[in-house]
């Protein structure tokens, strides 16, 4: 964890269970490999939600898809730093369009107030988005 705080200090709670941290370290990476590598074109989604968050200091683009039947699903993420959001967010959505999302009909693409994250859309998507800046 990088924040150099202990468990207690970021869970409210003594050292997590061995057991738990090994089952964790060893199915973890295959779980996060299949995670950002699942097959995008078996779904149909109408609209993307793009934002940012600071997770321990590491500034992350995370993106959301809505389907058809109404279920918001993660999709996937990238780092970034404030200088490079236009080419982080660029790289997620291609690797996103990489992986199967259709967009052809149109796609309704919901951001937040980063700076770069309308540009990438159009870069990738062209006028096949349809942009609304979260409120």
């Amino acid at each position: 964890m990088p924040t150099g705080k202990s468990a207690k200090d970021t869970y409210d709670s003594e050292v997590v269970d061995p057991e738990f941290s090994r089952i964790f370290q060893k199915y973890f990476p295959k779980m996060l490999e299949e995670f950002e590598n699942q097959d995008l074109s078996q779904e149909t989604y109408v609209g993307l939600a793009l934002d940012s968050a600071d997770i321990w200091g590491i500034q992350l683009i995370v993106c959301a898809g809505l389907t058809k039947d109404k279920r918001m699903q993660t999709l996937g993420y990238a780092q970034m730093e404030h200088e490079n959001a236009l080419t982080a967010a660029s790289g997620l959505l291609k690797n996103l369009v990489k992986r199967g999302l259709r967009y052809d009909t149109g796609i309704l693409c919901v951001v937040g107030d980063t700076e770069g994250f309308q540009e990438a859309i159009v870069d990738v998507f062209g006028t096949h988005a349809y942009i609304q800046k979260r409120t």
